[in-house]
């Protein structure tokens, strides 16, 4: 929203105003309004946000500037809930450029460098600037970046310092903070792809990364809507850890989406498929009302496209004990007992697992998917790192050997890196990976 991603604001009546000429001289008449807070009128019965308004010659400036995106029907900004995992009651963000705070009844400015403190306490907000004594509450708090360069990164930074650029909402929820981030998809985007696609890999394959995450935020809007926010920053539905400074877009990916029968596909990706990607019905059979991802061959069975992922092929053993113990703990698998036997019950014509069997008293059959979670919630990803595998038993030990890591559908990360260094377009990656989908701009 544009009010909220200028270099300048204006406070209540009385207060300083700056903006990108400001010189020392202005600086010194604010007579450190930065990091103030300002009381404001009393809140309305429903709390909002505090109004801006520019200046009337900005203001029209302004409005010049985004009658195209309006005339165009731009969709509305992404929400994305930040730190699912974490669980927070404490957090500090500071600012890189010019930012505002907005909350139902005070308003603080914090200046490059400078810092809000916001906590729990009795299930609302806590909150106070630059460490100061004085600290306020409140039900929810907006942190508004201001110049484009601008944004809000966690305490302490790093050398590769993650800065968020969108409008932060904090809130509490269920004895935890709350984070949402509001961003544009054109800014969430490039994002994504820098922690889902290594930064060095081919343009082409980086390219096809953007249209694929951009085609799956497209198809999951508002995925969790009963939590406030659109995605969330996992891999539950993608990583996202706010914008990296000095991160590569693909420019020519703008825009791109995947679609079929009319409508964004739920475009999915996976490291390596090893050797060839999975069905969409066979690794979630309850998702029917989507369109299917088809599996297709990643390449000459003799030399597949991913074969030079560090993960194509692996090993690894596991106890009866330490199945068992796995099993246990994942509602999933919904197994009780001590792990007799195992044994794989269906695979697909490539030789991905479907369904094992697992024997405790009797052989029942579980999804290999709900297997492979449950083995590695509990042991790591970096063990059994697909449901393409092979079983064999030693004694009490489980030899399982297999290929690829992740899911298998879709995209295969490691495949598409190598079929651009072979040259081919993005267009001709996803036509590989996505044939039955169209590739259109999206307005």
């Amino acid at each position: 929203m544009w009010q909220f991603r200028q270099s300048y604001y204006r406070a209540i009546p009385g207060a300083c105003q700056y903006g990108d000429r400001m010189g020392e001289e202005a600086l010194s008449s604010c007579r450190g309004t930065a990091g103030r807070v300002s009381a404001r009128r009393p809140a309305t019965d429903i709390e909002t946000a505090p109004s801006f308004r520019p200046p009337r010659r900005i203001g029209i400036f302004l409005l010049l500037l985004i009658l195209p995106a309006l005339r165009a029907g731009a969709s509305p900004p992404l929400r994305i809930g930040l730190f699912q995992r974490e669980r927070f009651v404490r957090i500090a963000f500071t600012a890189t450029g010019p930012a505002r705070i907005a909350a139902p009844s005070r308003e603080a400015f914090l200046e490059p460098g400078e810092s809000v403190e916001i906590g729990l306490e009795g299930g609302s907000l806590r909150w106070r600037v630059n460490r100061r004594r004085e600290a306020f509450r409140s039900r929810w708090l907006h942190l508004l970046p201001g110049a484009p360069q601008g944004g809000l990164s966690l305490r302490p930074s790093s050398s590769r310092q993650r800065v968020f650029k969108g409008r932060l909402l904090v809130s509490a929820r269920q004895g935890r903070l709350s984070v949402i981030e509001e961003l544009p998809l054109e800014e969430y985007v490039p994002a994504v792809t820098a922690l889902e696609m290594p930064s060095g890999w081919p343009i082409e394959a980086r390219t096809a990364q953007e249209v694929v995450a951009r085609s799956f935020a497209a198809a999951n809007r508002g995925r969790h809507r009963a939590e406030g926010f659109d995605l969330c920053a996992t891999t539950h539905c993608q990583l996202y850890g706010g914008s990296l400074r000095g991160q590569p877009a693909a420019p020519r990916a703008a825009g791109w989406i995947l679609t079929r029968h009319g409508r964004p596909l739920e475009a999915l990706y996976a490291s390596t498929c090893g050797g060839a990607t999975a069905s969409s019905f066979d690794v979630w059979p309850g998702r029917k009302n989507r369109p299917e991802i088809r599996p297709v061959r990643d390449g000459p069975p003799s030399a597949p496209f991913c074969r030079f992922s560090p993960h194509y092929r692996w090993t690894c053993r596991f106890t009866a004990g330490e199945l068992s113990e796995a099993l246990r703990a994942s509602p999933e698998a919904g197994f009780r007992g001590d792990l007799e036997a195992i044994r794989i019950a269906r695979t697909d014509p490539r030789g991905r697992v479907l369904q094992v069997a697992l024997g405790g008293g009797g052989l029942r059959p579980v999804p290999a998917v709900d297997f492979w979670k449950a083995v590695a919630e509990r042991w790591g990803w970096g063990r059994v790192k697909s449901t393409r595998f092979e079983l064999w038993q030693q004694g009490s030990v489980y030899i399982f050997r297999g290929y690829g890591l992740g899911h298998g559908v879709g995209l295969c990360q490691w495949g598409a890196r190598q079929l651009a260094r072979q040259g081919r377009s993005f267009r001709q990656i996803l036509a590989h990976y996505f044939p039955q989908s169209r590739l259109i701009r999206a307005e």
